[in-house]
């Protein structure tokens, strides 16, 4: 290749490309706030007192509620699909179980408190399974 007039000369840089692995973004889901202490968790890491500008102390407490909000997924709402499956079957089974014994009242109280869970499991599940479709449909359109 000729110079022409120009000083520059072309150079071809050869270097490995090494794909460092991405750590899965956090992602918050809407069913966390039907939690009991889904506030309790926000509001501590809320109140601390982070030096710097406006802006900077919200990106610090949203980087600081990560961690914790994460934990609190993994502990009440993973595998929320399959959780409400498996409440969905012992509820039929204490059903079945008080049709066959309607006098019995344990049976009735263990019924009713089961179906209260069971609502807010299939709440999650519901609030899960929407927000997942709709982050589908945006991405893929």
């Amino acid at each position: 290749m000729n110079n022409g007039i120009s000083d520059h000369c072309p150079a071809l840089n050869k270097g490995t490309y090494q794909n460092f692995p991405k750590s899965a973004s956090f992602k918050f889901l809407n069913m966390f706030t039907q939690a009991s202490d889904f506030l309790n968790i926000v509001r501590d890491v809320w109140q601390a007192d982070i030096p710097g500008y406006a802006m900077y102390r919200v990106g610090a407490k949203l980087k600081m509620l990560k961690e914790p909000l994460k934990m609190f997924n993994n502990r009440d709402f993973s595998y929320i699909d399959l959780k409400e499956k498996h409440m969905r079957l012992a509820l039929d089974n204490v059903q079945t179980r008080l049709r066959s014994n309607p006098q019995d009242v344990s049976i009735e109280k263990e019924e009713k408190e089961l179906y209260a869970t069971y609502l807010k499991t299939l709440y999650a599940a519901v609030s899960f399974l929407r927000q997942k479709s709709k982050e589908s449909w945006l991405r893929d359109g």
